[in-house]
């Protein structure tokens, strides 16, 4: 790049150093716990020593580093020092051309695809047909466009909140739905074989209820309280329960109902 990018540049620096001491289900269970189940997905599609680039990779996942061929990409130089000491290669960029064209085995990323425009989501998946090899994955977890009762009250209620705390603090530039993306997936050449919103019930990450401390009425009284879920160890245990829910009771809710997004596809 030829300037910081002043958004990005030191904002999301977060890490997981997490590495599972063996290869029993103990040890791996919170690979599926982390971040919506992204590095279990991740670990079970794609072949170790793969050649995987890894966009919006901030400050790195050590499990990942330890089991493929990782070049992360990220705006933020922060990011990339961090990240550094997990990944063999580091790429400061906001596009791919440096990457060689079939070189990738798998393209993975983790709350970065809302940050992007629908333009830049169509020129970026360009760009991944271009460098992935055929049968190439994406592996991707993102926030989408929900109808979620609970998001839904909060947006009618005080849309200018909402726009402050979900769209313009954290960057979330490309929210659309799980069709919509789907949809632009399939229309660059992918073959879904993985769609799955989560949080479609009440149940939702902490992060929402450090936002509803910020509205006015019981959603504060709400948010104050629901937020202690975000301190250990109930961090912990909370996040357990909200991966169950969402594989087993939360897949009767509909789709549209859900938050964020899990999707695996394949280059045709």
């Amino acid at each position: 790049m030829g300037a910081q990018d002043n958004f990005y540049e030191g904002l999301f620096n977060n890490e997981i150093r997490y590495l599972p001491r063996g290869d029993g289900f103990l040890q791996k269970l919170p690979l599926w716990l982390i971040t919506n189940g992204y590095l279990w997905e991740v670990t079970r599609s794609v072949r170790k020593g793969a050649r995987v680039l890894e966009l919006g990779c901030a400050g790195g996942i050590a499990w990942f580093g330890k089991q493929f061929d990782v070049i992360g990409v990220d705006v933020s130089h922060e990011s990339l020092r961090i990240a550094a000491h997990k990944y063999g290669t580091c790429i400061q960029a906001k596009d791919l051309n440096a990457i060689s064209d079939g070189s990738i085995d798998a393209v993975i990323s983790s709350y970065f695809w809302e940050h992007m425009t629908k333009l830049d989501k169509a020129a970026i998946l360009d760009q991944i047909t271009r460098i992935l090899r055929p049968g190439g994955k994406i592996i991707f977890v993102y926030d989408v466009a929900t109808r979620n009762p609970l998001i839904s009250w909060m947006r009618k209620t005080r849309p200018q909140l909402y726009q402050a705390l979900f769209i313009d603090s954290d960057g979330h530039l490309g929210y659309e739905t799980v069709d919509e993306n789907d949809a632009l997936f399939r229309s660059h050449g992918f073959r879904i074989t993985r769609s799955h919103p989560m949080e479609r019930t009440p149940l939702q990450s902490t992060s929402v209820y450090l936002k509803m401390r910020d509205w006015p009425g019981v959603a504060r009284w709400a948010g104050k309280v629901l937020s202690i879920l975000d301190r250990q160890p109930l961090l912990h245990l909370y996040t357990a329960l909200l991966r169950l829910v969402d594989g087993t009771v939360g897949r009767l809710f509909p789709r549209s109902w859900g938050r964020i997004t899990i999707l695996v596809a394949i280059k045709r």
